[in-house]
């Protein structure tokens, strides 16, 4: 799974989860997701060329956590999200949905 892939996934799970604040924050979403889904698919590509096993891999993912984290946070400052539950869930979601696409 490569780069942009893995930003259709991401930036579709937002898009769902923002809905009429989506237009507005879109631009934002596309530029500071690209550096976490570029280590996402570092990770998919060492699992696909079986450099890391399953189970090595999803510890790759969680531990970026903080990272898709931060992402939030700082669009929070921005004020581009306003529903403080949406970050966890959307977190939680994202790790779940891109551990899945490995298996």
């Amino acid at each position: 799974m490569d780069t942009e892939e893995i930003m259709d996934v991401l930036l579709h799970e937002l898009e769902t989860d923002l809905a009429g604040q989506w237009n507005q924050s879109k631009d934002f979403f596309e530029k500071e997701f690209k550096p976490f889904a570029e280590h996402v698919a570092e990770t998919f590509g060492l699992f696909e060329e079986e450099k890391i096993d399953l189970k090595e891999s999803k510890k790759k993912i969680e531990k970026m956590r903080p990272e898709l984290e931060d992402i939030l946070t700082h669009a929070k400052k921005e004020g581009l999200i306003t529903e403080s539950f949406l970050g966890e869930k959307f977190v939680l979601k994202s790790l779940s949905i891109l551990v899945q696409l490995l298996e």
